[in-house]
Protein backbone atom coordinates (compact mmCIF):
# COMPACT_ATOMS: atom_id res chain seq x y z
CA UNK A 1 0.00 0.00 0.00
CA UNK A 2 1.53 3.44 -1.31
CA UNK A 3 1.74 6.34 1.45
CA UNK A 4 0.96 9.47 0.84
CA UNK A 5 2.78 11.97 2.39
CA UNK A 6 0.02 14.68 2.52
CA UNK A 7 -1.77 15.29 6.10
CA UNK A 8 -5.59 16.25 6.11
CA UNK A 9 -6.63 19.14 8.40
CA UNK A 10 -8.78 16.42 10.45
CA UNK A 11 -5.56 14.63 10.89
CA UNK A 12 -3.05 16.58 11.45
CA UNK A 13 -6.18 18.04 14.08
CA UNK A 14 -5.99 14.54 15.64
CA UNK A 15 -1.96 14.21 15.91
CA UNK A 16 -2.19 17.68 17.58
CA UNK A 17 -4.54 16.85 20.09
CA UNK A 18 -2.52 13.30 21.04
CA UNK A 19 0.73 14.89 20.90
CA UNK A 20 -0.67 17.71 23.49
CA UNK A 21 -2.01 14.66 25.60
CA UNK A 22 1.06 13.08 25.44
CA UNK A 23 3.11 16.39 26.74
CA UNK A 24 0.84 16.69 29.50
CA UNK A 25 1.61 13.72 30.86
CA UNK A 26 5.22 14.30 30.42
CA UNK A 27 5.59 16.32 33.43
CA UNK A 28 2.90 13.75 35.85
CA UNK A 29 4.83 10.77 36.88
CA UNK A 30 1.81 7.62 36.91
CA UNK A 31 2.15 5.32 39.77
CA UNK A 32 1.24 1.40 39.27
CA UNK A 33 -2.11 0.59 39.87
CA UNK A 34 -2.25 -2.54 42.78
CA UNK A 35 -4.69 -5.02 41.41
CA UNK A 36 -5.68 -5.86 44.78
CA UNK A 37 -7.21 -9.14 43.78
CA UNK A 38 -3.65 -10.86 42.16
CA UNK A 39 -1.81 -9.93 45.28
CA UNK A 40 -0.05 -13.40 46.80
CA UNK A 41 1.97 -11.63 48.94
CA UNK A 42 3.37 -8.52 50.59
CA UNK A 43 7.20 -7.86 52.41
CA UNK A 44 7.73 -4.91 54.40
CA UNK A 45 11.05 -3.56 54.33
CA UNK A 46 13.11 -0.76 56.18
CA UNK A 47 14.98 1.47 53.93
CA UNK A 48 18.76 0.05 54.04
CA UNK A 49 18.04 -3.04 55.52
CA UNK A 50 18.64 -4.26 59.10
CA UNK A 51 15.74 -4.02 62.00
CA UNK A 52 17.17 -1.40 63.94
CA UNK A 53 17.21 2.42 63.68
CA UNK A 54 18.20 5.73 64.98
CA UNK A 55 15.53 7.86 66.34
CA UNK A 56 18.36 10.88 66.83
CA UNK A 57 19.08 10.13 62.98
CA UNK A 58 17.06 10.54 59.45
CA UNK A 59 13.59 9.36 59.78
CA UNK A 60 13.02 5.53 59.42
CA UNK A 61 11.16 4.67 56.05
CA UNK A 62 9.56 1.88 55.12
CA UNK A 63 9.11 0.10 51.26
CA UNK A 64 6.82 -2.17 50.86
CA UNK A 65 7.25 -5.51 47.26
CA UNK A 66 4.39 -6.63 46.69
CA UNK A 67 4.07 -10.50 44.94
CA UNK A 68 1.35 -10.56 42.56
CA UNK A 69 0.21 -13.88 40.67
CA UNK A 70 2.88 -14.86 38.29
CA UNK A 71 5.55 -14.31 40.13
CA UNK A 72 5.75 -10.24 38.83
CA UNK A 73 6.54 -7.68 42.27
CA UNK A 74 5.85 -4.18 42.56
CA UNK A 75 6.92 -1.83 45.22
CA UNK A 76 6.83 1.49 46.95
CA UNK A 77 9.77 4.13 45.73
CA UNK A 78 12.49 4.92 48.27
CA UNK A 79 12.89 8.25 49.65
CA UNK A 80 14.00 10.70 45.95
CA UNK A 81 12.69 7.87 43.64
CA UNK A 82 9.56 8.94 41.64
CA UNK A 83 6.49 7.77 41.96
CA UNK A 84 6.54 6.46 38.13
CA UNK A 85 5.52 3.10 38.08
CA UNK A 86 6.00 2.96 42.14
CA UNK A 87 2.92 1.77 44.30
CA UNK A 88 1.67 4.57 46.36
CA UNK A 89 1.79 4.22 49.95
CA UNK A 90 -1.77 4.73 50.41
CA UNK A 91 -2.10 1.08 48.55
CA UNK A 92 -1.78 -0.59 52.04
CA UNK A 93 -3.35 -0.04 55.24
CA UNK A 94 -0.91 0.80 57.96
CA UNK A 95 -0.70 0.24 61.75
CA UNK A 96 2.16 1.07 64.70
CA UNK A 97 2.48 0.45 67.90
CA UNK A 98 4.56 4.23 68.34
CA UNK A 99 4.04 6.67 66.50
CA UNK A 100 2.65 7.11 63.06
CA UNK A 101 3.73 6.15 59.23
CA UNK A 102 3.00 9.37 56.97
CA UNK A 103 1.65 8.80 53.77
CA UNK A 104 5.74 9.13 52.19
CA UNK A 105 6.26 5.92 54.46
CA UNK A 106 8.54 7.87 56.93
CA UNK A 107 7.96 6.87 60.33
CA UNK A 108 6.84 9.68 62.96
CA UNK A 109 7.91 9.14 66.00
CA UNK A 110 6.62 11.42 69.34
CA UNK A 111 9.59 13.86 70.05
CA UNK A 112 10.14 12.20 73.70
CA UNK A 113 13.28 9.85 73.59
CA UNK A 114 11.82 8.05 76.26
CA UNK A 115 9.13 6.57 74.45
CA UNK A 116 11.51 4.29 72.51
CA UNK A 117 13.95 3.65 75.03
CA UNK A 118 13.51 0.16 76.72
CA UNK A 119 11.22 -0.86 73.68
CA UNK A 120 11.12 -1.98 70.19
CA UNK A 121 8.51 -0.65 67.42
CA UNK A 122 6.50 -2.90 65.61
CA UNK A 123 5.02 -1.80 62.35
CA UNK A 124 2.40 -3.65 60.14
CA UNK A 125 1.61 -3.00 56.46
CA UNK A 126 -2.03 -4.47 55.07
CA UNK A 127 -3.26 -4.77 51.74
CA UNK A 128 -5.96 -2.17 51.30
CA UNK A 129 -9.02 -4.41 50.15
CA UNK A 130 -7.62 -7.39 51.14
CA UNK A 131 -6.12 -6.76 54.85
CA UNK A 132 -5.32 -10.81 54.99
CA UNK A 133 -2.65 -10.26 53.08
CA UNK A 134 -0.33 -8.42 55.22
CA UNK A 135 3.87 -8.14 56.44
CA UNK A 136 5.17 -7.07 59.75
CA UNK A 137 8.15 -5.58 60.75
CA UNK A 138 9.94 -5.32 64.26
CA UNK A 139 12.73 -2.67 64.86
CA UNK A 140 14.96 -2.01 68.02
CA UNK A 141 16.20 1.40 68.79
CA UNK A 142 19.91 2.13 68.59
CA UNK A 143 21.75 5.29 70.54
CA UNK A 144 25.35 5.12 69.15
CA UNK A 145 24.60 7.41 65.87
CA UNK A 146 25.89 10.68 67.32
CA UNK A 147 23.51 13.49 65.98
CA UNK A 148 23.49 17.20 66.06
CA UNK A 149 21.24 19.56 67.89
CA UNK A 150 21.47 23.02 66.32
CA UNK A 151 20.49 26.15 67.20
CA UNK A 152 20.93 29.22 65.44
CA UNK A 153 20.62 33.16 64.85
CA UNK A 154 18.18 34.29 62.45
CA UNK A 155 19.25 34.13 59.25
CA UNK A 156 20.00 37.63 57.62
CA UNK A 157 17.69 38.77 54.68
CA UNK A 158 19.23 38.67 51.75
CA UNK A 159 18.83 42.40 49.21
CA UNK A 160 16.10 42.88 46.69
CA UNK A 161 17.42 42.42 43.04
CA UNK A 162 16.99 45.87 41.17
CA UNK A 163 14.27 46.11 38.50
CA UNK A 164 14.94 45.75 34.94
CA UNK A 165 15.17 48.41 32.49
CA UNK A 166 12.30 49.11 29.97
CA UNK A 167 13.04 47.57 26.25
CA UNK A 168 13.04 51.06 24.50
CA UNK A 169 10.11 51.29 22.33
CA UNK A 170 11.00 50.48 18.03
CA UNK A 171 10.89 53.53 15.44
CA UNK A 172 8.06 53.83 13.50
CA UNK A 173 8.37 53.07 9.54
CA UNK A 174 8.70 55.54 6.97
CA UNK A 175 6.71 55.89 4.01
CA UNK A 176 7.11 58.77 0.50
CA UNK A 177 6.52 61.49 2.26
CA UNK A 178 7.66 60.28 6.26
CA UNK A 179 11.33 59.57 7.20
CA UNK A 180 11.30 56.61 9.76
CA UNK A 181 12.06 57.20 13.09
CA UNK A 182 15.31 56.18 15.69
CA UNK A 183 14.36 53.38 17.99
CA UNK A 184 14.37 54.80 21.68
CA UNK A 185 17.25 54.38 24.01
CA UNK A 186 16.81 51.07 26.63
CA UNK A 187 16.58 52.75 30.41
CA UNK A 188 19.00 51.91 32.98
CA UNK A 189 18.36 48.64 35.37
CA UNK A 190 18.19 49.82 39.20
CA UNK A 191 20.58 48.83 41.83
CA UNK A 192 20.69 46.01 43.82
CA UNK A 193 19.94 46.90 47.43
CA UNK A 194 22.25 45.36 50.53
CA UNK A 195 21.63 42.49 52.57
CA UNK A 196 20.96 42.41 56.29
CA UNK A 197 23.52 40.95 58.62
CA UNK A 198 22.65 38.00 60.34
CA UNK A 199 21.59 37.60 64.09
CA UNK A 200 23.86 36.89 67.26
CA UNK A 201 23.76 33.01 67.85
CA UNK A 202 21.55 32.31 70.98
CA UNK A 203 22.72 31.59 74.47
CA UNK A 204 22.09 27.65 75.37
CA UNK A 205 22.36 25.67 77.92
CA UNK A 206 23.47 21.67 78.38
CA UNK A 207 23.03 19.47 81.10
CA UNK A 208 24.15 16.33 81.28
CA UNK A 209 23.24 13.22 83.34
CA UNK A 210 23.27 9.48 83.23
CA UNK A 211 19.71 7.27 82.99
CA UNK A 212 19.43 3.67 83.85
CA UNK A 213 18.15 1.56 80.91
CA UNK A 214 17.19 -1.92 80.64
CA UNK A 215 17.77 -2.51 77.12
CA UNK A 216 20.41 -1.13 76.85
CA UNK A 217 22.57 -0.35 79.62
CA UNK A 218 23.72 3.59 80.63
CA UNK A 219 22.75 6.11 78.52
CA UNK A 220 23.71 9.92 78.56
CA UNK A 221 20.77 12.04 78.94
CA UNK A 222 21.33 15.50 77.22
CA UNK A 223 18.97 17.96 78.07
CA UNK A 224 19.42 21.32 75.43
CA UNK A 225 17.25 24.75 76.82
CA UNK A 226 17.58 27.70 74.48
CA UNK A 227 17.93 30.56 77.43
CA UNK A 228 15.46 33.62 77.13
CA UNK A 229 13.37 32.16 74.03
CA UNK A 230 9.96 30.60 74.03
CA UNK A 231 11.48 27.32 72.89
CA UNK A 232 11.09 24.52 75.10
CA UNK A 233 14.00 22.62 76.32
CA UNK A 234 14.79 19.49 73.77
CA UNK A 235 15.86 16.10 74.68
CA UNK A 236 18.38 13.68 73.41
CA UNK A 237 19.80 10.28 74.87
CA UNK A 238 22.94 9.02 73.68
CA UNK A 239 25.47 5.99 73.91
CA UNK A 240 28.88 7.15 74.99
CA UNK A 241 30.40 4.87 73.18
CA UNK A 242 28.72 5.81 70.07
CA UNK A 243 29.46 8.55 67.17
CA UNK A 244 29.88 12.15 68.20
CA UNK A 245 26.95 14.12 69.25
CA UNK A 246 27.71 17.96 68.64
CA UNK A 247 25.81 20.90 70.04
CA UNK A 248 25.66 24.34 68.42
CA UNK A 249 25.09 27.75 69.05
CA UNK A 250 25.78 29.78 65.80
CA UNK A 251 25.13 32.90 64.18
CA UNK A 252 22.69 33.63 61.48
CA UNK A 253 23.96 33.87 58.14
CA UNK A 254 24.29 36.81 56.51
CA UNK A 255 22.08 37.86 53.75
CA UNK A 256 23.31 38.35 50.26
CA UNK A 257 23.52 41.57 48.19
CA UNK A 258 20.95 41.98 45.60
CA UNK A 259 21.68 41.50 41.71
CA UNK A 260 21.80 44.33 39.96
CA UNK A 261 18.94 44.78 37.14
CA UNK A 262 19.21 44.22 33.68
CA UNK A 263 19.87 47.42 31.15
CA UNK A 264 16.80 47.46 28.84
CA UNK A 265 17.46 46.56 24.88
CA UNK A 266 17.36 49.49 22.43
CA UNK A 267 14.58 50.07 20.19
CA UNK A 268 14.86 49.10 16.61
CA UNK A 269 15.11 51.49 14.32
CA UNK A 270 12.28 51.88 11.69
CA UNK A 271 12.37 51.09 8.43
CA UNK A 272 11.36 52.82 4.79
CA UNK A 273 10.93 50.20 2.41
CA UNK A 274 9.78 51.95 0.16
CA UNK A 275 11.73 52.91 -3.23
CA UNK A 276 13.03 56.06 -3.53
CA UNK A 277 12.09 57.42 0.02
CA UNK A 278 14.08 57.78 3.16
CA UNK A 279 16.83 56.46 5.25
CA UNK A 280 16.40 53.95 7.68
CA UNK A 281 15.71 54.83 11.59
CA UNK A 282 18.52 54.34 14.17
CA UNK A 283 18.79 52.07 15.96
CA UNK A 284 18.34 52.78 20.19
CA UNK A 285 21.21 52.24 22.55
CA UNK A 286 21.05 49.85 25.01
CA UNK A 287 20.37 50.71 28.90
CA UNK A 288 23.20 50.14 31.19
CA UNK A 289 23.15 46.97 34.04
CA UNK A 290 22.28 48.08 37.41
CA UNK A 291 25.06 47.93 40.35
CA UNK A 292 24.91 44.85 42.15
CA UNK A 293 24.77 45.36 46.20
CA UNK A 294 26.77 44.21 48.98
CA UNK A 295 26.88 41.36 51.00
CA UNK A 296 25.59 41.50 55.10
CA UNK A 297 27.94 40.09 57.55
CA UNK A 298 27.29 37.19 59.69
CA UNK A 299 25.90 37.02 63.42
CA UNK A 300 28.39 36.28 66.26
CA UNK A 301 28.66 32.69 67.36
CA UNK A 302 26.07 32.36 70.76
CA UNK A 303 27.14 31.17 73.99
CA UNK A 304 26.92 27.64 75.51
CA UNK A 305 26.96 27.10 79.26
CA UNK A 306 27.37 23.11 80.24
CA UNK A 307 26.13 21.57 83.49
CA UNK A 308 27.32 18.00 84.00
CA UNK A 309 26.81 15.16 86.95
CA UNK A 310 29.94 16.18 89.21
CA UNK A 311 29.15 12.39 90.14
CA UNK A 312 30.81 11.31 86.76
CA UNK A 313 33.39 14.46 85.56
CA UNK A 314 34.09 12.37 82.12
CA UNK A 315 30.48 13.39 80.91
CA UNK A 316 32.51 17.02 79.52
CA UNK A 317 34.27 15.09 77.20
CA UNK A 318 31.14 13.17 75.36
CA UNK A 319 29.24 15.59 73.70
CA UNK A 320 31.07 18.22 71.14
CA UNK A 321 30.43 21.86 70.84
CA UNK A 322 30.60 25.19 68.64
CA UNK A 323 29.95 28.65 69.06
CA UNK A 324 31.22 29.47 65.60
CA UNK A 325 30.17 32.73 63.70
CA UNK A 326 27.64 33.07 60.60
CA UNK A 327 29.20 33.17 57.38
CA UNK A 328 29.00 36.03 55.71
CA UNK A 329 26.39 37.25 52.77
CA UNK A 330 27.95 37.11 49.33
CA UNK A 331 27.59 40.33 46.72
CA UNK A 332 25.51 40.46 44.35
CA UNK A 333 26.41 40.22 40.23
CA UNK A 334 26.06 43.46 38.70
CA UNK A 335 22.80 43.83 36.08
CA UNK A 336 23.70 42.75 32.49
CA UNK A 337 24.07 45.36 29.55
CA UNK A 338 20.90 46.01 27.08
CA UNK A 339 21.82 44.96 23.87
CA UNK A 340 21.58 47.69 21.09
CA UNK A 341 18.94 48.14 18.87
CA UNK A 342 19.24 47.36 15.58
CA UNK A 343 19.33 50.14 12.43
CA UNK A 344 15.89 50.08 10.00
CA UNK A 345 16.64 48.99 7.18
CA UNK A 346 15.47 51.16 3.90
CA UNK A 347 14.67 50.29 -0.35
CA UNK A 348 16.97 52.62 -1.67
CA UNK A 349 17.81 55.19 1.19
CA UNK A 350 20.96 54.32 3.83
CA UNK A 351 20.67 51.81 6.81
CA UNK A 352 20.22 53.39 10.10
CA UNK A 353 22.80 52.69 12.25
CA UNK A 354 22.69 50.24 15.22
CA UNK A 355 22.03 51.64 18.67
CA UNK A 356 25.43 51.16 21.37
CA UNK A 357 24.99 48.54 23.52
CA UNK A 358 25.12 48.96 27.01
CA UNK A 359 27.92 49.06 30.05
CA UNK A 360 27.25 45.75 32.49
CA UNK A 361 26.79 46.52 35.92
CA UNK A 362 29.53 46.44 38.25
CA UNK A 363 29.36 43.72 41.00
CA UNK A 364 29.01 44.52 44.55
CA UNK A 365 31.98 45.71 46.38
CA UNK A 366 31.97 43.14 49.30
CA UNK A 367 30.40 40.26 50.47
CA UNK A 368 30.12 40.12 53.92
CA UNK A 369 32.30 39.34 56.72
CA UNK A 370 31.52 35.79 58.50
CA UNK A 371 30.70 36.53 62.57
CA UNK A 372 33.02 36.33 64.92
CA UNK A 373 33.04 32.52 66.94
CA UNK A 374 30.95 32.89 70.06
CA UNK A 375 33.29 31.75 73.11
CA UNK A 376 33.97 28.26 74.24
CA UNK A 377 31.93 26.18 76.26
CA UNK A 378 31.52 26.56 79.74
CA UNK A 379 31.25 24.17 82.34
CA UNK A 380 30.02 23.71 85.68
CA UNK A 381 29.48 20.25 88.17
CA UNK A 382 26.28 19.97 89.82
CA UNK A 383 24.24 18.09 91.54
CA UNK A 384 22.41 15.25 88.92
CA UNK A 385 19.20 15.22 91.12
CA UNK A 386 19.17 18.96 91.20
CA UNK A 387 19.73 19.79 87.77
CA UNK A 388 17.00 16.61 86.46
CA UNK A 389 14.39 17.08 89.36
CA UNK A 390 11.54 17.47 86.68
CA UNK A 391 12.32 14.29 85.00
CA UNK A 392 12.82 12.48 87.71
CA UNK A 393 9.61 13.56 89.00
CA UNK A 394 8.29 12.42 85.48
CA UNK A 395 9.37 8.97 86.38
CA UNK A 396 13.06 9.10 84.16
CA UNK A 397 15.49 6.80 85.59
CA UNK A 398 18.38 9.31 86.26
CA UNK A 399 21.21 8.28 88.64
CA UNK A 400 21.95 9.93 91.11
Amino acid sequence: MKCSGMVTRTGALAIAVLFAAGSAGLGRPKPAKLEVEKVTAIDLIQVGGGSSFCPNGNAVQFKVVATLEGGNKLSTPSRGESIEGKLEFGAFEWGVDIGVVNAAGLLQLPGDPFAVVDRTVKVTARVAGKPEIASELELTPRFDCGGVAAFSGAPGESGRDGEAGRMGRNGQSGNSSTNATDGEDGSNGQDGSDGRDGGPGPNVEVSLGLVETKMHGQLVLVRVTPLGASAPAAYWVIDPEGEPFLVAATGGSGGSGGRGGSGGNGGFGGSNNIQDAGDGGHGGDGGDGGRGANGADGGDGGTIVVRFDKKHPELRGIVRYSTAGGAGGSSGGGGYAGTAGPGGSSASGTRGNAGRTGVGGSGGQSGGRDGRDGPPAKFKADKANQMFAGEIANGVSVID
